[in-house]
């Protein structure tokens, strides 16, 4: 097995590799590890995956918490297993920054213009939504203060 670092950012490589699998050709790739974002969607709606034999996969099927075997942009697992989980960290200087403690905290606006994230439009709009205390499955207020009408 030969691993290669191909993809950096998942809407360029979509549009890299669409023409090819539209045209029914090979990509030169049997396993792809992408996020569970909007190009995951497209693979899938393109008809670009292939199903998972849930008997090939025991191992997951047991020991798989039952979070991870019924995500919404996978229901059942039908072309895809998380090979992780959690969230990206927040990483800061604590001699410049004196503290960070939530999400929100990238929003003060002390921190204007100083704060750097990822380009992955669907992390940044999720921690947005934790900031304003939505659920980002539902769209509905978390327990606390309800988020300002925008």
């Amino acid at each position: 097995m030969t691993y290669k670092e191909v993809i950096q950012e998942m809407a360029p490589w979509f549009a890299k590799v669409q023409p090819q699998l539209s045209a029914g050709q090979t990509i030169g790739y049997d396993l792809m590890v992408i996020t569970n974002g909007i190009q995951f969607a497209q693979f899938r709606d393109s008809g670009f995956l292939a199903p998972l034999d849930p008997a090939k996969l025991p191992n997951y099927t047991k020991n798989a918490a039952p979070k991870y075997q019924n995500e919404a942009y996978d229901p059942h697992n039908a072309y895809s297993v998380p090979w992780t989980s959690g969230i990206t960290g927040i990483a800061y200087d604590p001699a410049k920054v004196p503290q960070i403690s939530k999400l929100a905290d990238l929003w003060d606006t002390k921190y204007k213009g100083k704060v750097g994230m990822m380009s992955d439009t669907q992390e940044l709009a999720n921690f947005g939504l934790i900031a304003l205390g939505i659920d980002r499955r539902s769209r509905r207020p978390t327990t606390g203060p309800r988020p300002p009408t925008i």
